[in-house]
Order: structure tokens, then sequence, then C-alpha cells
């Protein structure tokens, strides 16, 4: 796991490039997006991406909240809104009109499938000042969950379709972009610290061959 202290605009140029790179080369590429500080950096790095590069790209969220398709706390509606241009790759939603539960299959089978089909995984994550990654919380079910997906009420007061840490494990490589001065602590603690999962999820990308932490704390 690497620690870069650059701007967030370089973390955004080079994983833009990394994209960039792949898809020249033929590669069939997932890319997972996250919600939050990560919504206009994700749509940046797409914006810098040749048109005729992405018919090979699928994006998919991390996590999602769950509600209505196109609800306002919707990660990819939030994503859409901030002018998110698919271009000729496909984006795979979440919400799909269906109950938590059945969503949460849903996504699940998508997510086996994609990962199944694709020459290359990469995870764009933000990490919280609780120090959670995708939607799994600190100290609830989410960090013991097993499948690729799992459906669960979390403490911030939101219902939450996450990818698990099983999931994240299976990807090929993770870019954690985490800015802002209250993300100093958990930054401190990532590189610091073994803490258990369940006190800091954001502790799985030890587990990584391939982690980069874009921030602007810590080297």
């Amino acid at each position: 796991m690497r620690f870069i202290k650059q701007p967030a605009s370089e973390g955004v140029a080079a994983l833009g490039n990394r994209l960039q790179q792949e898809l020249s080369a033929g590669k069939r590429v997932l890319w997972f997006f996250s919600g939050g500080s990560n919504i206009p950096l994700t749509a940046q790095v797409m914006n810098g991406l040749a048109a005729e590069l992405t018919a090979k790209l699928v994006i998919m969220p991390i996590d999602e909240r769950y509600g209505d398709p196109g609800h306002a706390d919707s990660n990819v509606q939030q994503l859409l809104d901030a002018g998110f241009d698919v271009k000729q790759g496909k984006l795979i939603p979440v919400l799909d009109g269906n109950p938590a539960e059945e969503a949460a299959k849903h996504f699940a089978e998508n997510l086996e499938q994609c990962l199944s089909e694709s020459d290359i995984a990469i995870g764009q994550l933000g990490m919280g000042t609780d120090g959670h990654v995708s939607g799994i919380l600190p100290h609830t079910s989410a960090v013991t969950a097993n499948g690729m997906a799992h459906y669960y009420h979390g403490t911030d007061g939101h219902e939450r379709i996450t990818t698990t840490l099983p999931m994240l494990r299976r990807l090929d490589t993770i870019w954690l972009f985490a800015y802002g001065d209250n993300k100093r602590q958990q930054l401190l603690d990532l590189r610091d610290k073994a803490l258990p999962l369940d006190d800091q999820p954001a502790q799985v990308l030890k587990e990584m061959s391939d982690a980069t932490v874009y921030n602007d704390q810590i080297e």
C-alpha cells in the first residue's frame, strides 16, 4: 500500500492514465466508483477519457443508498447530476425498483458476472471519517458479511446495499482518495496501526497487492 501526498487533481490524472492504458490495450475494464467527495473526481476522470476508448468500459457503484431509482441520495444519481458522461461505456446501477433484499441479490449477481467478464477490475474508493470504505461501516453486519453484496440498516441512518470485504479482495487494484483535515487520524491509523477490520474497515487495503492512497495529509 502506497501513500501519495498530492492534490486530488494528480490522483485524478493518474487514475485516468491507468484507465486509458488498460483500455488502449483492448482490455475489458470494470471500474467501481464511490460516493461522497469521490463523485466529482469520478466525473473528471471520465471526462478525460476519449469516447472511442470506452466501448469496453463497465462502470458500477461500489455501494449504494437504498431507495427508489434516481432518489437524491443515490450515488448513481449524484454522479449523473455531476455531469458524468457514460460515452460508449456501460453504467450498471444497483437500484432497480425492487425491494432492498432483491436489489442486493441482483447486485451480487451483476458483480459476479461483471468480474468474470472483465480483464481488470479497478476500485476507486473513498474513506469516511470513521474509517469505512465502500458502504462497510465499522461495527456493523457489513464487516462480517459473506458473498458479494450485503443489505443492512447503517448506523448513519441510511439503508445500504454494499459490496463486501470478500468482494473488495477480488479487485486487481484500488485507488483510495481521502482529502480533508478530518481524515488525518484515520489515515495515520491506516498507515501506522494494525486495527481490526471491525474498527477500521479500510485496513482491508493492506491485504491488496496494489493499493494507492492519494491524500493531502501524510506520505
